[in-house]
């Protein structure tokens, strides 16, 4: 499987602006259609829990492959 490296870039453009909105929409999403997952979040600061995940994608989008 192959990733299209110029169409993630592209999307996360589009994402950036809307940076923090994007983040606690995924876990809004992943809680509504996965409910079982919400008991492993308990304890934690979402609001530092959403700044991880958009640091892991800017690790992933930036990331050059040699």
């Amino acid at each position: 499987m192959s990733l299209n490296v110029e169409l993630l870039e592209q999307s996360f453009e589009k994402v950036k602006p809307r940076a923090d909105e994007f983040a606690a929409s995924f876990y809004d999403n992943l809680f509504q259609a996965h409910p079982e997952m919400k008991p492993l979040f308990a304890k934690t600061d979402m609001k530092n829990q959403e700044k991880k995940l958009l640091s892991s994608l800017v690790l992933v989008v930036e990331r050059k492959s040699p």
